[in-house]
């Protein structure tokens, strides 16, 4: 059987005439569609030593047939050598990406080592787009049209931090893809124990990528077992030991690591950092303030808050793995005593929980034709304006301008603590308002900054007109090729490109027909 669609057309004055669509097309447009917008937005570079550790391991593998890094975050083995402290599924997954920048590098920029890095820096474009592709497949599968699993992905990769976190390399969006690919073989695996043992493969990649969704692990594992208990039989157990064995097999994995790093399969290579926060700053701190709010940072999960209810009606087992994985973290990360995730735009954590967190907002979205309001229609409209503005100033600005911005007036603050609270809790010194002003600065050129520069200290002033263009890889090009011909050439050929595929890719999603009728797309038709 194929999934496909009978369409009429009737051009010219011909007579109507039958065309077959596959339906399997519309999720592969999709991701094209994410990945070259997301290409178009890259920054091209790694922000902090986060990210450089973790491709510090990704190029020693390739270049020295070691795990072991010359420096980074981590602490030094039994044999001496350093090791860094995060966990191995992406820097073992971006392996590829690296040999590919690799080869480009050496072939074509033999005098630019930083190409090489320029490879890994796509990593996350091409997760973030297949995590957009595998949410439309799971919307569907919810028995959505395709317009409204269409409006929630776009919701999703234009809308959260999801975007602004294409341009890093930071572990969150790879975890989000393991945790969405989970919740989808789980709740639409039924009884069978190969969708078992997909379940437990993605939540063991999301183990191995960060050992800290353990605790969201867990919450799947609960529903599992919750399953189990309302219709024990043969065959779930086999469902439960198919989604155990890769689950065991990753945490022995990682265990097994840190005692051969350490000689403690306990020790992950963290030190100086632990559960000690205070449970209501880090909570608040996470949802609602500021600096870093979940609600503040991706305005477009307050839809689905409106939206639960109507999800949890549809399909429990899936309303409970939008909201519980979530909520357990929120609880563990709270405590944590950089619950903030610094140096990053907004609750860095959390990105994990994104794609799962936006899925209750298609039921909202759905009822845009059924009913309702303009009150509702006007709430939608402003809370995808405000999202968009937000994220693209994310995307625009980079943090490090703004936080070493405002040390440069450190005095104002008790501390470089004193300083991160600020940013936290204070409304004046939120990043939204930071990352604002600094674009009114470089669209401008004005030197004077209520925000950055009260005194009218001349040495903050060049440095807020020192950055000249917005953190998008192009901008950077374009203004350090200027006087360099064939570079400049280069790089807006090189953009031109970029820009025609996505606007052929935009097209190409237009013209679906499913896209076009609003109807779902699949009919089964014999072959």
């Amino acid at each position: 059987m194929k999934s496909a669609v009978a369409i009429y057309s009737n051009r010219q004055g011909k007579e109507p005439r039958l065309r077959m669509y596959n339906h399997n097309y519309l999720p592969l447009k999709i991701f094209l569609f994410f990945m070259l917008l997301y290409m178009f937005t890259a920054s091209g570079h790694m922000y902090v030593q986060d990210e450089r550790t973790r491709f510090d391991v990704t190029r020693a593998i390739i270049e020295h047939g070691t795990l072991a890094i010359e420096r980074g975050d981590g602490d030094i083995a039994r044999n001496g050598k350093l090791y860094s402290k995060y966990g191995l599924g992406q820097s073992l997954l971006a392996v590829p990406f690296y040999a590919v920048g690799r080869i480009v590098q050496k072939t074509l920029f033999p005098t630019e080592p930083y190409v090489a890095q320029l490879g890994v820096c796509f990593f996350n474009i091409v997760i973030t787009a297949m995590t957009a592709a595998l949410m439309y497949l799971f919307l569907m599968r919810l028995g959505h049209g395709p317009r409204a699993a269409f409006a929630a992905v776009l919701l999703y990769g234009t809308c959260t931090m999801a975007w602004p976190y294409t341009q890093t390399f930071f572990t969150e969006p790879l975890a989000a893809l393991f945790l969405l690919g989970a919740a989808y073989f789980m709740v639409f695996g039924g009884e069978s124990p190969d969708k078992g043992l997909a379940t437990g493969a993605m939540l063991g990649g999301a183990f191995l990528t960060r050992a800290d969704t353990a605790v969201a692990i867990a919450v799947f594992g609960l529903l599992m077992f919750i399953r189990w208990v309302r219709r024990p039989s043969a065959r779930m157990t086999a469902v439960a030991a198919a989604a155990f064995a890769p689950i065991a097999a990753a945490v022995g994995l990682q265990l097994t690591y840190n005692w051969w790093r350490f000689g403690n399969v306990m020790n992950f290579g963290y030190h100086g950092e632990s559960f000690t926060s205070p449970l209501s700053e880090g909570l608040s701190g996470l949802l609602i303030s500021t600096g870093k709010g979940l609600f503040f940072f991706s305005p477009a999960v307050l839809l689905s808050v409106l939206g639960f209810a109507h999800l949890f009606r549809r399909n429990r087992a899936a309303a409970f793995l939008c909201v519980a994985p979530l909520t357990a973290s929120l609880f563990e990360y709270g405590r944590w005593n950089l619950w903030g995730g610094d140096l990053s735009w907004g609750p860095r954590y959390l990105v994990t929980f994104l794609p799962l967190a936006i899925i209750p907002a298609v039921e909202y979205i759905t009822r845009l034709n059924s009913g309702m309001t303009a009150v509702k229609k006007s709430l939608l409209a402003i809370v995808v304006a405000v999202a968009l503005c937000v994220n693209v100033l994310g995307l625009s600005v980079n943090f490090h301008v703004y936080t070493d911005l405002l040390a440069k007036t450190s005095d104002r603050f008790e501390g470089s603590n004193g300083m991160m609270l600020a940013i936290y809790f204070n409304p004046r010194f939120s990043p939204i308002a930071g990352h604002a002003e600094i674009l009114r600065i470089m669209a401008t050129g004005d030197r004077t900054s209520r925000m950055f520069n009260p005194d009218g200290n001349p040495d903050i002033a060049a440095a807020l007109t020192a950055n000249k263009v917005p953190d998008f890889w192009w901008a950077f090009y374009l203004d350090k090729y200027q006087n360099n011909p064939k570079r400049l050439l280069f790089v807006l050929g090189t953009l031109a490109l970029i820009a025609t595929a996505l606007a052929a890719s935009v097209l190409w999603l237009m013209r679906d027909p499913a896209l076009a009728s609003g109807s779902s797309p699949i009919r089964n038709i014999p072959e």
